[in-house]
């Protein structure tokens, strides 16, 4: 008989990871959502909405999650390389 093999993902943490990306994608694509609803409803927020506006808001977001989950990931890789030398 063979042993079980150990998991390196977790149920739990991949849920988690899971979660996260989906509320990060939210958060990326929140800025569009005045212009989706601009378009069905043309009189919904009186001037109309800027797509181009919406695309750079949703870049800065994009490019603020990427830089602070970057220097996580950074920081995680650098504790686990100072484990294994030791």
């Amino acid at each position: 008989e063979t042993a079980p093999r150990a998991r390196m993902i977790r149920l739990e943490w991949a849920i988690i990871s899971l979660s996260g990306c989906l509320l990060a994608a939210i958060a990326v694509l929140a800025p569009f959502v005045p212009y989706v609803l601009s378009t069905f409803v043309p009189n919904l927020f009186g001037a109309p909405i800027d797509p181009y506006l919406s695309t750079v808001a949703s870049g800065v977001i994009a490019a603020v999650i990427t830089a602070v989950f970057y220097r996580v990931a950074v920081k995680n890789a650098e504790e686990l390389l100072t484990k294994a030398e030791a």
